[in-house]
């Protein structure tokens, strides 16, 4: 198999990629695949969140997965946000530099185009609302968007869309049309609406805008 990858898209993509026990399900590696118009998809996901990167100059021969060691990490942050990852059979190669045992198949990989198939036709069919997520998984999100380019944008910001309580959030970065992400949310526990105590500050507010004096409660019966 060959491929050639933009290696600063591949190490940003890395950082959602499941790490640890989870190797049996083919979630400790990045995945590429090439596009059916040009250029290569890059995917990394630890069941929660999937971050899908278009590299428009990569190309890929088969579906494969790219194990990024230490090593390979270290010398792709030192290097140019052009320089890109290549293949000599199952070995990486990186500025001429060889790492063995980095390529394999990509076909053990789940079938991550399901899971945005599904996140991307609620938000067509049914009406947006709010869910409840991870506050790390959040704030990875953000530096996910200035790896892979936004923090170059002169107001960087974040878009989370999701449909109910249960679906997975679309991300959005600004400066970054090459990329998406799908977080899945946390089981809700915090009720939506203004706090109890904001209430009466609230009404207080109401009182000194309009003239009006609040109403008195009524004595239950």
């Amino acid at each position: 198999m060959k491929l050639s990858l933009n290696a600063k898209m591949v190490l940003a993509a890395s950082a959602w990629a499941m790490k640890g026990t989870d190797a049996i399900r083919g979630l400790d590696a990045v995945f590429a695949h090439a596009h059916p118009k040009g250029g290569a998809v890059i995917i990394a996901t630890d069941g929660y969140r999937i971050v899908v990167v278009h590299d428009g100059a990569g190309t890929v021969s088969a579906p494969s997965s790219i194990n990024l060691t230490p090593a390979l990490k270290k010398a792709i942050k030192a290097a140019g946000d052009d320089a890109a990852i290549t293949t000599d059979g199952a070995h990486a190669v990186f500025e001429g530099v060889h790492y063995p045992e980095c390529i394999g198949s990509g076909a053990h990989f789940p079938t991550y185009r399901r899971v945005v198939k599904i996140a991307i036709d609620d938000l067509k069919t049914q009406a947006r609302a709010s869910a409840q997520f991870n506050l790390r998984y959040v704030a990875d999100a953000v530096a996910m968007g200035k790896a892979l380019g936004g923090a170059s944008e002169p107001y960087p910001s974040i878009r989370f869309t999701s449909v109910t309580e249960d679906s997975g959030a679309l991300i959005q970065w600004t400066g970054v049309p090459h990329a998406f992400g799908i977080l899945m949310p946390m089981r809700a526990s915090l009720v939506v609406g203004v706090p109890n105590w904001m209430r009466p500050v609230m009404t207080a507010a109401e009182a000194k805008i309009t003239g009006r004096k609040p109403s008195p409660k009524r004595k239950a019966a």
